[in-house]
């Protein structure tokens, strides 16, 4: 148990010194977060939101009208949100190119059957997610955590 514990605190104080690491980069980069990946990253965070509340036995419209806002209203509150995310992913992406940072084949096999796993059959898992897009998102997965390794052994 205290174990458990010790390792949960280091996971949280890793997890807040790599977002450190970002927040800082992500502020000194001269860089502008353009409206075309901006638009899809606040598609991603509704949907994501969306999920979430699924996930509690609520949904998108119950919740907004309980905070009494439009998706509009949400999308003008985390626009800032959204160009910190789409700024500090190609960042990330910069890093990881410069770098060389590439997820080994071994590394992207073991991650695809740990995500596999999570369903009963593969078939069901093709269908919950296209191949490719999976596989895609999975090497941006990987590659991110490398490049946050990179960043915090720095």
């Amino acid at each position: 148990m205290a174990e458990g514990l010790r390792l949960e605190k280091t996971g949280q104080a890793r997890a807040a010194r790599r977002g450190a690491i970002l927040k800082a980069i992500a502020e000194r980069a001269r860089l502008e977060a353009p409206a075309a990946l901006v638009e899809p990253e606040l598609d991603r965070m509704i949907h994501e939101l969306g999920h979430t509340l699924e996930d509690h036995g609520s949904n998108l419209s119950r919740y907004l009208a309980e905070i009494d806002k439009t998706e509009a209203d949400l999308r003008v509150d985390w626009r800032t949100r959204a160009e910190r995310r789409v700024k500090t992913s190609l960042i990330i992406r910069a890093i990881a190119k410069a770098e060389r940072v590439t997820p080994t084949p071994a590394e992207f096999e073991a991650r695809m059957q740990e995500v596999l796993r999570q369903f009963p059959s593969t078939k069901e898992a093709h269908s919950a997610f296209d191949p490719p897009e999976l596989e895609a998102y999975t090497r941006g997965v990987l590659r991110t955590e490398k490049v946050l390794e990179l960043l915090d052994s720095a």
